[in-house]
C-alpha cells in the first residue's frame, strides 16, 4: 500500500484466540512505528480510547484496534507494529510506503489529457466561445453570458449545442445575453459551473466527448487482447471456522496474481499460498458474498493473521477534470500517453463516415485537397503507434509481475 506524505496512515489489527478464532481483548496493546526499518520513532499504548485519532491506540470493538500516524514530512517505508500481552499475545507488523506529492513532471490529470487530445485533433482551429456571466447551479435552465469580442453572441441560436466544462447544453432560446437551455444534454452530467467559465459554441469535439473516449479507451486497455492493468491488494483476517471469504474491496478484479499469509511472531514473513490450495468463484451468490467473488482456501492458516490477495484490476474511469491519472485511475506514469492516443482514434474515425454521407451538399474543395480515405489513413498511423505503445507497456508489466502470477 502507498500513500502521499501528509495523509493519515491507518494501522488496524485484530486479535483472536488461536483455538477458536474468537475475537479477544489482550491484557495490553502497544503500537510503535519506524521508518525504513530503522529506530523506533514513537510508541503508544492503549488506555481507554474508543475513537481513532493521531497518536492514539483506539479499541474499535472487541479484539479490533486502530492507530493513526501523521505522515507529514515522512518519506520511505513506514513500518507499524502492534505488541500485545496476556490473552491474544502477539506481535504484528505492517508497512505502508509514504511518498512525496511533488512529482510535477510525472503527473497527469483528466484536464491535461483532454487538452492534449484537442490540440492534436483540431490543430490551429479556434472554437468560438463566450464566458459565463455569474455562477451556474446544476440543473438550471438558463444562464447569462458575456461576449468580450462582440462577434460571437450573434452565432448563439436555438437548436445548437453549447458546452461548459464536461457538460453539454441544448439551446432552446436566446434573449439578448440570456440563454435558455436543456442541461445535461446527450448523457453529460449536470454540474455547477463558476463565473467566467468558457461557454463553447457548437464545439466539434467537446470535453465531454473526449472524456467519454478516454474512459472507453481505459476499458479497452484492460481487455485480454491488450493485457494492461493496475495491481492492487486486499487483506483478510484468517478464521479457522471459515472456508469461503468475500473479496470486499477488490473492485475491477481481472485475475488474482498471488495470495500470501503472514506468519505469526517471531517469524513475521509473508509466505505464498500455492495456487492449488485456493479457488476463486466469480458470480457468487451476493447474499453470502456481496462482492460477487468467493475465495475458498483449501488449507489451514494462522488464526487472526492476515492473508494478502494481490490481483490485477481494471483502470478506474475519470470523473472530474482534476482527477489524477495515477491516484484515481491507476495508470503508471509510463502509460499516460495511451488514453489520449485511443481517444484520438475514437473521435477522428467517425469523421470519414460523416464525410461520406450524401444527405448534404459536399465541400467542392474537399475531394481534391483531402481525397476520400485520408481521414482513415491518418487514423491508421495513430492506431499503429498506439499498438506499439500497448505492447511495450504489456511487456513492462510482464517483466515486473510475471513471476508472481499463479504463485
Amino acid at each position: 500500500m502507498a500513500i502521499l506524505a501528509g495523509n493519515v496512515a491507518q494501522f488496524t489489527v485484530t486479535f483472536v484466540t488461536e483455538s477458536t478464532g474468537a475475537l479477544v481483548d489482550p491484557t495490553t496493546v502497544t503500537f510503535n512505528y519506524n521508518l525504513n526499518n530503522g529506530a523506533t520513532v514513537h510508541t503508544w499504548t492503549y488506555t481507554s480510547a474508543s475513537s481513532p485519532s493521531l497518536g492514539v491506540v483506539a479499541r474499535l470493538s472487541t479484539g479490533v484496534y486502530e492507530t493513526w500516524v501523521d505522515t507529514t514530512g515522512l518519506s520511505g517505508l513506514l513500518v507499524g507494529e502492534y505488541i500485545s500481552t496476556g490473552t491474544g499475545q502477539a506481535a504484528v507488523q505492517d508497512s505502508i510506503q509514504v511518498g512525496s506529492n511533488v512529482v510535477s513532471s510525472q503527473t497527469s490529470s483528466l484536464a491535461t489529457m483532454i487538452n492534449q487530445v484537442l490540440r492534436r485533433v483540431q490543430p490551429g482551429q479556434q472554437v468560438e466561445a463566450v464566458t459565463l456571466n455569474g455562477s451556474y447551479t446544476a440543473g438550471a435552465t438558463s444562464f447569462n453570458v458575456t461576449d468580450l469580442s462582440g462577434a460571437i453572441l450573434q452565432n448563439l441560436r436555438p437548436e445548437i449545442v453549447v458546452a461548459i466544462d464536461l457538460e453539454l447544453f441544448y439551446v432552446q432560446a436566446v434573449n439578448g445575453s440570456t440563454i435558455s437551455v436543456v442541461p445535461g444534454y446527450l448523457g453529460s452530467l449536470e454540474a455547477n459551473h463558476v463565473s467566467g467559465a468558457l461557454v463553447y459554441v457548437n464545439p466539434r469535439f467537446s470535453q465531454f466527448d473526449v472524456l467519454t473516449a478516454i474512459n472507453d479507451d481505459l476499458s479497452d486497455l484492460c481487455s485480454p487482447d491488450n493485457g494492461l492493468y493496475q495491481v492492487n491488494s486486499v487483506e483478510i483476517t484468517y478464521n479457522p471456522a471459515q472456508i469461503g471469504y468475500d473479496l470486499a474491496g477488490a473492485s475491477g478484479l481481472i485475475q488474482i496474481m498471488s495470495i500470501q499469509q503472514k506468519q505469526p511472531y517471531p517469524v513475521g514473513y509473508w509466505v505464498p499460498i500455492p495456487r492449488s490450495k485456493w479457488t476463486l468463484t466469480a458470480g457468487a451468490d451476493t447474499t453470502a458474498f456481496p462482492s460477487g467473488y468467493a475465495l475458498r482456501l483449501n488449507e489451514g492458516g494462522y488464526p487472526g493473521m492476515p492473508f494478502r490477495v494481490t490481483y490485477k484490476s481494471a483502470f478506474s474511469p475519470f470523473v472530474n477534470l482534476g482527477d489524477d491519472a495515477t491516484n484515481v485511475v491507476g495508470l503508471s506514469s509510463t502509460m499516460y500517453d495511451l488514453p489520449p492516443l485511443g481517444a484520438m482514434v475514437a473521435l477522428v474515425a467517425p469523421r470519414e463516415i460523416k464525410r461520406n454521407q450524401i444527405d448534404s451538399a459536399p465541400d467542392s474543395r474537399r475531394a481534391t485537397e483531402v481525397p476520400p480515405g485520408s481521414v482513415m489513413n491518418s487514423v491508421a498511423q495513430v492506431l499503429q503507434l498506439r499498438q506499439r505503445r500497448i505492447n511495450a507497456e504489456a511487456s513492462r508489466l510482464q517483466s515486473l509481475y510475471g513471476s508472481q502470477i499463479g504463485r
